[in-house]
């Protein structure tokens, strides 16, 4: 259980997947170490690519507080601009978050991870999951499995003519 920092090297370029991988990650369960670690980078080297954070759920009693340090970056930048750049943050409305489901950091990782496999299925298939393949009801790691393609393909088989 660790809130990451992640460091990214945008003059080694990208990978031959195409992605611009991590060339080192902190790990710690302080929210501002994570932040200062963070911010560090991105003055360093003027870039917004120089780093990211990953909040850890686990170690936010609260949905406030998940949300709170999910955002910390963006409302770095938000405080210390670098032109032409933007960091997105998670609204943090909780009547809004409750009225979809989410109630606690688990739920909010469970929803933004259903997004995600959501977002990646239709990359794939052309189309997005069918309702009941993946859902709110499965546990982080039944999730990871859908987004690992460890879930097949939920279309039953077209009986033909």
């Amino acid at each position: 259980m660790a809130h990451k920092v992640h460091f990214y090297d945008a003059d080694k370029g990208f990978d031959e997947d195409g992605l611009l991988r991590p060339t080192r990650t902190v790990e710690t369960d302080d929210p501002a170490e994570m932040l200062s670690l963070a911010a560090a980078a991105i003055q360093e080297s003027g870039s917004i690519m120089s780093a990211s954070i990953s909040a850890d759920w686990r170690l936010s009693e609260t949905l406030e507080e998940h949300l709170r340090v999910t955002n910390m970056l963006a409302r770095w930048h938000e405080e210390n601009p670098i032109k032409d750049a933007w960091i997105g943050a998670l609204h943090e409305d909780i009547d809004a978050w409750n009225a979809s489901g989410v109630d606690t950091p688990e739920d909010l990782e469970k929803y933004l991870m259903l997004q995600s496999f959501s977002d990646h299925y239709k990359e794939i298939h052309g189309f997005r999951p069918g309702s009941g393949q993946v859902s709110m009801d499965m546990s982080i790691e039944e999730i990871e499995a859908a987004l690992e393609g460890e879930i097949g393909d939920p279309r039953p088989e077209w009986p033909g003519p």
